[in-house]
């Protein structure tokens, strides 16, 4: 089985069952296109797309966020893909246009909202340099608070059952393990190669948690 086909059982289970019924279907969707061919992906693909802006308690501006709805009739879980530390590209909106695939609405917030040149997000930076120093100037707490508004409105969706997990990768895959550590309420934590949470805090955690790591990545593993 590999890591695609895990995740998706891995969220079936702990969002959706008993009662599977139109979600992820009878087949894993392929996985998510590679960087290069996101965008192409994200223009062929037959699920509605669209970008809302959220309220965040404590900030000026709201965040943007692309959401994926998937194509069934009854309510869906939501799941937050949160982005890696390249901002939120095309590829992070691929990955939640697959998850849309399965049967989840996933939503998927820019955390450089209002950061950038002009008060903008990912897409006026300059650089990628420049936006990979933002993301890592960004706040654990600011993140926190993103991530609980980002929930409490896809919670709120006439298309979402309430339940929701998170799913990162690198730098968001370390804030999806973190979150684990102080939202109680949390469906289901997936960590792509990101790093642990301090380990006493590591007993808080009350979602069911996987990580998925590769071999090599020496500096990442040694903290898991």
């Amino acid at each position: 089985m590999n890591g695609k086909i895990a995740i998706v059982f891995f969220l079936v289970a702990f969002l959706v069952m008993p009662s599977a019924g139109g979600a992820a279907g009878t087949a894993p969707a392929p996985i998510p296109p590679g960087e290069a061919g996101a965008k192409a992906a994200l223009e062929k693909s037959p699920r509605h797309h669209e970008w809302a802006d959220i309220s965040v308690p404590g900030r000026d501006t709201k965040v943007a966020a692309f959401i994926a709805y998937p194509e069934r009739k009854d309510k869906a879980p939501v799941v937050i893909v949160i982005q890696e530390i390249y901002g939120l590209s095309d590829w992070i909106r691929a990955v939640a246009d697959r998850l849309a695939a399965d049967g989840f609405i996933a939503i998927a917030p820019d955390f450089l909202s209002g950061k950038g040149p002009g008060g903008g997000g990912t897409d006026k930076f300059g650089s990628r340099d420049d936006v990979v120093k933002a993301v890592r100037s960004l706040e654990v707490s600011d993140v926190v608070a993103v991530l609980n508004a980002v929930i409490g409105y896809g919670r709120r969706l006439p298309a979402a059952t309430g339940k929701y997990a998170t799913v990162g990768f690198c730098w968001g895959g370390a804030r999806s393990f973190h979150y684990a550590t102080v939202q109680p309420d949390l469906g289901a934590a997936v960590v792509f190669y990101g790093t642990s949470p301090d380990l006493d805090t590591l007993g808080a955690i009350r979602a069911p948690v996987i990580g998925l790591y590769g071999g090599d990545d020496a500096r990442v593993n040694a903290t898991v």
